[in-house]
């Protein structure tokens, strides 16, 4: 079914394919349905087609609504942010494009060729900004980047980490015990070095998500901020500042 919905309308995979399957109340027997369709879709259609196929944000999001959907993605549910059974799992890896290895005669993504990731940014920026305060879901985010890492933007990144640190009251406290406060702030710091001179709207948003880790006690983020890239742009904030604040007075 995953390969024949790119094949046919669209509008007849979803009334005959796609609505009854997200439409099973089950989760464990719709996700059982559903990872394995996302799974043939993207290969056929996304990494071998020799085109991505048009339907693919309308298959995807279908499938990642009904993803976001299950109770786990709800943040004051019991175990919210555990994905639970190898389904969810696999179905969470596919969206986020993380799900395959290596295959050199793929078209993109799994061949190593990641120059088209902005046909997919959409679905993994809105994935990561609902629910990436689930550990697995952060961690297959950051598997994409650093996978991805000489294509994928550095503005795109920094906005979605700061709209999943902000997505709920205490910020990465589902992270604690993992290393992905360590893993962010190592991808801040291999895009700030690539990026460099960072202009300053993108230095700001890395340093608010390195400040964000130093307060959860992210040693590799401390030291990033004093560091030679991060130290004359906090110079500056505080010399911004402090005019501010004389501007004021006056």
């Amino acid at each position: 079914l995953g390969e024949l919905t790119g094949l046919i309308d669209l509008r007849s995979a979803e009334v005959n394919f796609l609505d009854p399957i997200c439409g099973v109340v089950h989760e464990e027997t719709c996700f059982d349905l559903l990872a394995p369709f996302v799974t043939m879709f993207v290969c056929q259609h996304v990494l071998d087609a020799p085109a991505i196929n048009p339907s693919t944000s309308t298959v995807l999001n279908r499938a990642l609504d009904r993803l976001l959907a299950s109770s786990t993605f709800r943040p004051t549910a019991s175990r919210a942010g555990e994905l639970r059974g190898s389904s969810m799992h696999e179905l969470a890896q596919w969206l986020m494009f993380v799900g395959f290895g290596n295959a050199s005669l793929a078209h993109r993504f799994s061949n190593g060729d990641w120059s088209e990731i902005a046909s997919i940014l959409p679905i993994v920026d809105r994935f990561v900004r609902t629910a990436g305060w689930a550990p697995t879901v952060m961690e297959n985010f950051l598997t994409l980047s650093e996978r991805a890492r000489e294509h994928f933007p550095a503005d795109a990144f920094a906005d979605a980490i700061l709209a999943a640190l902000s997505g709920t009251s205490d910020p990465g406290a589902r992270w604690r015990g993992t290393l992905i406060a360590s893993r962010i702030a190592l991808r801040v710091q291999e895009m700030a070095d690539r990026a460099a001179p960072l202009y300053v709207g993108l230095g700001r948003k890395f340093l608010r998500i390195l400040d964000t880790l130093v307060d959860q006690g992210d040693r590799r983020s401390a030291a990033l901020q004093v560091g030679p890239t991060f130290r004359d742009l906090r110079a500056m904030d505080t010399h911004e500042q402090r005019s501010s604040a004389i501007s004021l007075l006056r």
